[in-house]
């Protein structure tokens, strides 16, 4: 069964020791109907509170088990699907919860329980406005699941070590401290997160890392800025424990305020990072601060990379992997919809050696019509058109070469090393690409090609996006696309590294992108890119460009 409500809420009131035994066939029967996104809350208490609510809510006491189920449903979901945003509400564990803030933005449109709900409704429609509000109301849905018993339990983690599993050794802080990058939220970082709450009563300080401490990530064009991932942390966290008092830092060192601040207690770091954590205190003790007890995450494996384009995958769920899966996706919606009737233009633009055209070849072989705009920018050019009779006037007849030709080179001389001059030339020409590359489109349109790609080095900053249905960005690491032009063209580092600080940078241009393409890979992947962008655009589009 597939369903078409975005947010599912699932309740489970069983007892810890009988959760972990069912857990398996609970979250497969949940996905069946879970589309978007899967909150879990989690409260053996529920049910005899919806009998009687006058029991009081009692706190979780076995955060240990309560960990392990934790990790065992975001291991187990991702692996059945990586698509599916899980999210495991931690309440009522140092204290009884206060009801989600008006601020996380909590939403469902379902829900699910593994009771049978008989004449609760009421009494459950109460609990839920008062703890776990919904703050876009709206007719739910609910559904009791039929989930089989299961006794086979998850197995522990082999890498599993206890002597640096603090939950196990039943610690609590007042005030804890976790650093990361943070970029898209995934099930590695919502494990990770999650300790730190079980962990943690009162404050969780966020070192977010930024500036030079993300140059070296993979696809780091691709990560989200500063602000949405510390938003997101904070959203997250809200609607995991509201008690939690949530900081976020920015951080340009690996150590950040872990070593300044006096008043923590505890550092939760991951396995790859857990030799960091040894060198904090170091840093700590020479700062005359107390030493922090260091709680080590376990990592989980990317179990669903076998079913992905997984070249350069990392064993480990991380962020690297998720950016990678987002190429040749839809990363927003398109700028101008589908329309029938109508040709759907997509603007292919990319950087210096960043492989437009080899993408370019790869979207004609699928069916895709193409305008070259640079073809389009010399017929500005020709002589005896309004746009050449413009350039001559404001530049000069030195321009015109011995055919009467405007002479590109001696022009670039002149606009070269200024904006202003540039700027007189652009306001010619770009324009006059625009009309020639609607008449073009026109044309292409009207001889049966519903998809066309118009590929313009300079799209973005000619603004020609706005007459465009989506925006597709290639790009390579600056890097990357030093030494290819280097070798390509036999320029020197120095004419090179000036060509690219004259364009739009990478992450300026991802911004505008609705699909993104990296070419960095082998040639294949980049095929299987181009190949997953055109289908998902068929479907959006429901085009089929062989009728």
């Amino acid at each position: 069964m597939v369903s078409n409500k975005k947010k599912t809420l699932l309740l489970l009131s069983q007892q810890l020791n009988d959760l972990k035994l069912n857990l398996k066939p609970l979250i497969e029967e949940s996905l069946k109907y879970a589309k978007n996104e899967l909150f879990v809350y989690i409260n053996p208490c529920l049910k005899s509170r919806l009998i009687n609510p006058e029991i009081k809510q009692n706190l979780i006491q076995d955060r240990y088990r309560l960990k392990q189920i934790v990790r065992q449903l975001y291991q187990y979901s991702f692996k059945l699907n990586p698509e599916i945003s899980v999210t495991c509400l931690l309440h009522n564990v140092h204290q009884v919860t206060k009801p989600i803030r008006v601020e996380s933005g909590f939403s469902y449109d379902q829900i699910l329980t593994d009771f049978i709900l008989e004449n609760l409704e009421n009494e459950l429609d109460r609990f839920l406005n008062h703890y776990l509000p919904n703050m876009e109301p709206k007719k739910l849905t609910f559904i009791q699941l039929n989930a089989d018993k299961n006794f086979e339990n998850f197995q522990n983690s082999q890498n599993e070590s206890l002597d640096f599993d603090l939950i196990k050794k039943n610690r609590i802080y007042m005030n804890s401290v976790i650093g990361g990058t943070y970029d898209r939220l995934h099930s590695g970082h919502k494990i990770l997160l999650s300790e730190s709450v079980l962990l943690t009563k009162n404050k969780l300080l966020i070192g977010v890392s930024d500036g030079e401490l993300l140059s070296r990530k993979k696809l780091s064009d691709l990560i989200e800025n500063f602000e949405k991932r510390c938003e997101n942390l904070k959203k997250f966290l809200a609607i995991v424990n509201p008690d939690l008092n949530v900081i976020t830092e920015r951080i340009t060192d690996p150590y950040g305020p872990s070593i300044t601040e006096p008043e923590y207690e505890c550092l939760i770091v991951s396995q790859e990072t857990s030799s960091g954590g040894i060198k904090v205190n170091e840093k700590r003790l020479q700062n005359n601060l107390n030493e922090l007890e260091i709680h080590v995450v376990n990592l989980i494996n990317d179990e669903a990379s076998i079913f992905v384009d997984n070249i350069g995958d990392e064993i480990k769920i991380s962020s690297s992997n998720h950016r990678r899966r987002l190429l040749g996706t839809l990363l927003k919606q398109p700028y101008i919809p589908y329309e029938e009737g109508k040709p759907y233009v997509i603007g292919l633009t990319g950087g210096l050696a960043s492989g437009k055209s080899h993408i370019i070849k790869d979207l004609e072989k699928l069916g895709a019509a193409v305008v070259d705009s640079d073809k389009l920018g010399h017929r500005a050019y020709e002589r005896g058109t309004d746009a050449y009779q413009r350039i001559v006037e404001i530049f000069g007849n030195d321009i015109i070469d011995e055919y009467g030709e405007i002479n590109r080179k001696s022009l670039g001389k002149k606009v070269f090393n200024s904006q202003i001059e540039l700027k007189k030339l652009t306001d010619i020409v770009w324009p006059e690409i625009r009309r020639l590359r609607d008449i073009e489109i026109k044309r292409l349109f009207d001889e049966g090609n519903k998809i066309i790609v118009v590929e313009a080095a300079v799209m973005l900053e000619a603004k020609w996006h706005k007459n465009v249905n989506e925006i597709w960005v290639v790009f390579v690491p600056e890097e990357e696309a030093i030494s290819r032009a280097m070798q390509r063209d036999g320029s020197s580092l120095e004419k090179v590294k000036q060509t690219i600080s004259s364009q739009m940078p990478n992450k300026e241009k991802i911004e505008y992108a609705n699909v993104v393409f990296c070419s960095l890979w082998e040639r294949e992947f980049t095929i299987r890119q181009v190949k997953k962008a055109w289908d998902l655009l068929l479907e959006r589009t429901k085009s089929d460009i062989h009728t």
